[in-house]
């Protein structure tokens, strides 16, 4: 027989569950009345890359840890939340960490959650992506927060997200 504990568990656990499945299937909110700050037509797209014809940068369309699954034209698996440290460690001389500049550009301003063009980059996590640049002081370091497209400094131990880019040779 359950007691009225254990009831009062399992009610907050399906209660729990229903907010978060109901938050996780939720779509990306556009106002169609703002203009886009990263239309479709800005970006060249090859597979799992895409370049920036106007910053002339091509990014990696998943975060690291995911995979481009060209099937579905979707990224595949959950993005690594690393340290700042973690992630200088996967990159290669070609592929870097943007900085912040670099990767404030590819922020959609009409859309929020995730405040990117999801067309051009799905599955982006509404979740910080660290930058190269210095905040404040030598133990943070810029972020930016794609779920409302605003940036913040963040401690370096702190676990963020990545998409790497490098500079489009053409």
């Amino acid at each position: 027989m359950m007691t009225q504990k254990m009831i009062v568990r399992v009610q907050l656990a399906l209660t729990l569950s229903l907010l978060f499945g109901t938050a996780s299937a939720e779509a990306q909110s556009c106002n169609d009345d703002i203009v886009a700050s990263t239309p479709n037509a800005r970006f060249k797209i090859s597979g799992d890359q895409v370049k920036d014809v106007r910053t002339n940068l091509t990014w990696q369309r998943c975060a690291a840890g995911q995979t481009w699954n060209s099937a579905t034209s979707r990224c595949a698996g959950a993005a690594y939340s690393l340290s700042w440290v973690e992630a200088l460690a996967l990159t290669d001389g070609e592929w870097r960490l943007p900085n912040i500049k670099e990767l404030l550009s590819i922020v959609e301003s009409a859309c929020a959650y995730p405040a990117i063009n999801d067309s051009v980059f799905p599955d982006t996590p509404e979740t910080a992506f660290w930058t190269a640049s210095p905040y404040i002081n030598n133990t943070h370091t810029w972020v930016v927060l794609f779920g409302d497209g605003n940036d913040s400094g963040s401690d370096k131990n702190n676990g963020a997200a990545i998409r790497l880019v490098k500079d489009s040779s053409d």
